[in-house]
């Protein structure tokens, strides 16, 4: 979530793997700034987002690239 808008795999890209890592009170603040400027939030991020507590641990992204 750098810069809010896109996915730059910060921690590395291993084999097929990009892995990432973001606090879960970043994901929060996003959730809020962007319903405060009445931007649509992925359901999906918005109902994960319903499960996280801000004095949690990252969490940890990793994203599988399809092979051509």
């Amino acid at each position: 979530m750098n810069g809010k808008h896109y996915f730059f795999p910060s921690k590395g890209i291993i084999d097929e793997k990009m892995i990432h890592a973001v606090w879960p009170f970043d994901i929060l603040d996003f959730v809020k700034e962007c319903g405060d400027a009445g931007r649509t939030v992925n359901p999906r991020l918005l109902e994960f987002s319903k499960t996280l507590d801000p004095e949690d641990n990252p969490v940890l992204i990793l994203v599988h690239l399809k092979r051509k």
